[in-house]
C-alpha cells in the first residue's frame, strides 16, 4: 500500500506510476479516467467502466438530466398552482381560517422526508434505480388528483400532496446526485444550479398557461392531461439513465487526500449522537447553519406560493392569469440567479460568502413584501418584491448545495450529507404553511378588494422578516468561523474508515 496524492492537471511520472496502480488513465487535459477489469464491459445500470468527470465528457447524460429535471419542475407546477388557485375557496366551503395554504404542510413534510429516504436509497439501490422508483410513485399521483378533481375529494387530495412531496424529494434529489456525480468534485454548485434552472425555468413557463386553463375549465382537472402527459415522459426518458455510481467511486479513489474541517473520526468510532446527528445533516456548527439556511429559504418560497397567492386574490383583485404572471416572474428571477450562482458558487467567491449574500438578497426582498403588504397594490412593488426573493432563493439553492458538499469528507458521503440538508430545507414548505395558522387568516380581510387591510398577511410577512434577518446575520458571522483543517491520508484502493491517518494541513505540507 502507498499514499496517493492529488491528480494534478498534468501528472507527474511518479503520478502516472500511481494511477496506473489504481487502474485510472489520465489523458493530459485535466480529464481522469478510471478503467478495471473488464474495461470497457458496462455495469449493471448501463455505465461503462472508463469513466471522466466533467460536462463536456458526459454531455449526452447531463442534458438527460436537465431535461428530466425541467419534467419534474413541470409537475410541480401543474399540480400546485391550481391547488394553490383553488384553496381559498375551498377553505371557505368548509368554514375553516387560515388553511388556505394546508396543501403545503402535507407536501412539505413528505418532501422532507423523502428527501432523506433518497439518501439512503442512492447507495443501497443506486441512483438509477431510485429515480426510477420516484417517477414511478409519480404515476400513483396521477389517480390521487384525477379522484380528488373530479368528486371533489379532500381526502384523495391529501393523498396526492403528500405523493407529489415523495415524487419531488426522491426524483429531484437522485437527479442532482447524479449530476454531481457526473460533474466532478469542485462543480457541485453548477449541478445543482443547472438542474434547479432547468425545473424551475419550466415552472415559469408553465405558470401563466396553467393559469389560463384553470380560469377557462376549473379546478385541479384543468392540469390533468398535461399531468400525464409529463410523468409518462419522465419515466422514459428516466429509463434511458445510467448508473452514475461509477463517477462517485472514481472520484474517491482519485482523491485519497482530503482537507476537511476538523479531525476525521472513523466511523466505527462514533458515537450514537455523532452518528445521528451525521444522519441527520447536523455534525458541525456549518452543517446546522446551511440547513437553517435551507429552511429559511423554502419558507419564503411556500409563502409566496401560497399566502402571497391567496392576497393576491382577496385583497389585490387579480384575476388568475395575473396571478400567473407574478408568480412567473417570481420563478424567471430565480432561474436566472441559479444559472449564474452555480458558476460563482464553484469559480469565484466561494460558496460561504455567496451564502450570506443570498440571504441578504432574500431580506431584501421580504422589506419590500412587507411594505406592499402595508400599502394598496403597486404593481412594481410588487413585482419587484416577487423577484427580489426569487433571485435570494435562486441564489441560495446552488450556494449550500456547494457549500454542503464542501462539508462532506468522500464523494460517498456527499450524497446523503446533501439529501439531510434537503430535508431540512424542504421542512420550510410545511413551515410556510403553518405560519397562517399561527399568525391568523392569510386573507384575512374577507372580499375587500383593491388594497383592503389583511393584517393576517402581515403578521405573516413580518415574522418570515426577522426570521429571515437572524439567519442573515449568522450567515455573514459564519464568514469569521474557521476550523483547522486536517488531511485524511488514505491508502489507495482501502475502504474509507479505521484506515485513515490524519494529520494536520501544517504537517501535510511540512511532508511536502
Amino acid at each position: 500500500n502507498f499514499l496517493s496524492l492529488p491528480c494534478p492537471a498534468e501528472p507527474t511520472p511518479s503520478r502516472r506510476m500511481e494511477l496506473s496502480h489504481l487502474g485510472a488513465a489520465h489523458d493530459g487535459l485535466g480529464s481522469v479516467s478510471l478503467r478495471g477489469e473488464g474495461e470497457n464491459q458496462p455495469d449493471e445500470g448501463g455505465a461503462n467502466k472508463d469513466v471522466r468527470h466533467g460536462v463536456r465528457q458526459n454531455a449526452g447524460q447531463v442534458a438527460l438530466h436537465v431535461v428530466v429535471a425541467a419534467l419534474i419542475g413541470l409537475v410541480l407546477r401543474l399540480v400546485l398552482l391550481p391547488e394553490a388557485l383553488s384553496a381559498r375557496q375551498r377553505a371557505t366551503k368548509k368554514g375553516s381560517s387560515g388553511g388556505e395554504v394546508d396543501f403545503l404542510i402535507a407536501f412539505g413534510l413528505s418532501k422532507a422526508l423523502s428527501n432523506l429516504v433518497a439518501g439512503q436509497l442512492v447507495g443501497i439501490l443506486g441512483r438509477r434505480r431510485t429515480c426510477l422508483l420516484g417517477w414511478s410513485l409519480g404515476l400513483a399521483l396521477i389517480p390521487a388528483i384525477a379522484a380528488g378533481a373530479l368528486y371533489d375529494n379532500v381526502l384523495a387530495l391529501h393523498v396526492a400532496h403528500c405523493l407529489l412531496g415523495i415524487h419531488q424529494g426522491i426524483t429531484w434529489a437522485t437527479n442532482i446526485v447524479c449530476l454531481m456525480d457526473l460533474l466532478g468534485p469542485g462543480r457541485c454548485g453548477l449541478a445543482s444550479g443547472l438542474s434547479n434552472a432547468s425545473g424551475y425555468f419550466s415552472s415559469a413557463v408553465a405558470a401563466p398557461v396553467v393559469s389560463s386553463l384553470f380560469e377557462a375549465f376549473g379546478g385541479e382537472k384543468s392540469t390533468l392531461p398535461a399531468l400525464v402527459a409529463t410523468i409518462l415522459a419522465g419515466v422514459l426518458l428516466v429509463a434511458q439513465m445510467v448508473e452514475t455510481q461509477p463517477w462517485a467511486i472514481a472520484q474517491d479513489r482519485l482523491s485519497e487526500v482530503v482537507f476537511s474541517p476538523g479531525a476525521a473520526v472513523p466511523a466505527s468510532r462514533r458515537t450514537v449522537a455523532q452518528r445521528c446527528a451525521s444522519f441527520c445533516g447536523c455534525s458541525g456548527v456549518l452543517p446546522a447553519l446551511y440547513d437553517l439556511a435551507g429552511l429559511t429559504v423554502n419558507a419564503a418560497t411556500g409563502l409566496v406560493w401560497g399566502s402571497l397567492v391567496i392576497w393576491c386574490q382577496e385583497t389585490g383583485g387579480l384575476s388568475t392569469v395575473q396571478i400567473g404572471f407574478v408568480e412567473s416572474a417570481h420563478t424567471s428571477a430565480k432561474v436566472v440567479a441559479m444559472v449564474g450562482a452555480g458558476y460563482v458558487a464553484d469559480r469565484c467567491i466561494g460558496s460561504r460568502l455567496l451564502v450570506a449574500l443570498a440571504m441578504g438578497c432574500l431580506t431584501g426582498g421580504l422589506v419590500l413584501l412587507m411594505l406592499q403588504a402595508r400599502a394598496e397594490l403597486s404593481w412594481q412593488l410588487l413585482y419587484a418584491s416577487s423577484c427580489l426573493i426569487g433571485a435570494g432563493v435562486g441564489s441560495a439553492f446552488p450556494a449550500l448545495a456547494a457549500a454542503v458538499a464542501v462539508e462532506a469528507q468522500s464523494a460517498g458521503q456527499r450524497a446523503s450529507a446533501y439529501c439531510a440538508y434537503r430535508m431540512w430545507r424542504d421542512a420550510g414548505y410545511a413551515l410556510g404553511g403553518l405560519a397562517p395558522r399561527l399568525f391568523g387568516n392569510s386573507a384575512g380581510c374577507g372580499s375587500v378588494k383593491g388594497g383592503g387591510d389583511c393584517r393576517g398577511f402581515q403578521e405573516t410577512t413580518l415574522a418570515a422578516l426577522v426570521w429571515s434577518s437572524v439567519v442573515t446575520v449568522l450567515a455573514f458571522c459564519a464568514l469569521c468561523w474557521k476550523k483547522p483543517r486536517r488531511a485524511v491520508l488514505q491508502a489507495a484502493g482501502s475502504e474509507r474508515g479505521d484506515a485513515e491517518l490524519t494529520m494536520s494541513e501544517e504537517e501535510y505540507r511540512r511532508l511536502g
